[in-house]
This record gives structure tokens, C-alpha cells and sequence, in this order.
């Protein structure tokens, strides 16, 4: 997969390797999102409670990465709008309580039409694939969206 941005949350431990903790710190997490709709530019922008990563947009293939740590006990969350023209969906892409063990350091995303995919690369391959989060945005414009 492509990987053409990378933001990283903490850049107090360059010292260690992503899937090492310092004995303290939970592991890093670096997770992959790719756009897998031959037919769309996607627009992301994924954010949790303190930190915002800002907007990106993908052309098929394109691949978007970020990282961080996640919290002690569990509680991390990372959320994400995706949109495209005329087309705006939200999913929660990490989740601590349902990531961390198929994710482990490296979480890998295929967003389509119909909902993001997690592919996990563990004894076997397997791709789970969710729905879009329930979002109610009647008459509000999202703060960044792809034009049609």
C-alpha cells in the first residue's frame, strides 16, 4: 500500500522502534487508510478528542497514515469524516477496545462506497468490512468536503 503522509502524534520517543514501548507507554499504533473507490477522490479528516490531523484528500490507491499511542488502560478512540462529491460518512477507525489486538501496531484500512474495510495480516489474511457511523447532519455544511 502507498503510504504518501504520516503524522505522528508523539515525537518524544524517535529513539524507539513503532512496535516497541519504553516499559510505561503502550506500543505505537500507525494507522493505514486507503482510498479503494476507483471512481472518487476521497476527502478525510480524522481527529480524536485533543488532537485534529487535519483534512487530506486521496486519489484512488492513495494511502493516508497516521500514529500515536494509544491510552494506558483502554479508552483511545480516533474518528474520521470521509467524503466525496456529494457524499459525507463518519466511522470511528480505531477503537481501542475493538482494535488493539487485531491491529496490534498497525491498523490497514480500505475505505469503499459502502463502508470502511480493516484487513488484518495475522496467521491469515482476513478483510472485516463495517458500515458507515449514523450521522444526522440535516441542513449543516461538514467543515471540509470535496466538491462536486
Amino acid at each position: 500500500m502507498n503510504m504518501n503522509n504520516n503524522n505522528d502524534g508523539d515525537d518524544n520517543d524517535a529513539d524507539l522502534k513503532d512496535n516497541e514501548s519504553d516499559g510505561f507507554l503502550p506500543h505505537k499504533v500507525t494507522v493505514h487508510i486507503t482510498n479503494n473507490m476507483s471512481n472518487h477522490e476521497l476527502g478525510i479528516d480524522c481527529k480524536d478528542k485533543n488532537t485534529d490531523f487535519g483534512f487530506q484528500s486521496l486519489k484512488y490507491s492513495g494511502s493516508y497514515v497516521f500514529t500515536f499511542r494509544p491510552q494506558f488502560f483502554s479508552g483511545s478512540l480516533y474518528f474520521c469524516k470521509f467524503s466525496w462529491p456529494n457524499v459525507v460518512h463518519s466511522f470511528d477507525i480505531y477503537i481501542q477496545d475493538r482494535d488493539e489486538e487485531t491491529c496490534n501496531s498497525d491498523c490497514y484500512w480500505l475505505i469503499n462506497e459502502s463502508g470502511p474495510c480493516m484487513v488484518a495480516f495475522n496467521k491469515y489474511t482476513s478483510i472485516n468490512c463495517y458500515t458507515w457511523n449514523k450521522v444526522n447532519i440535516r441542513n449543516r455544511k461538514l467543515g471540509h468536503m470535496l466538491d462536486a
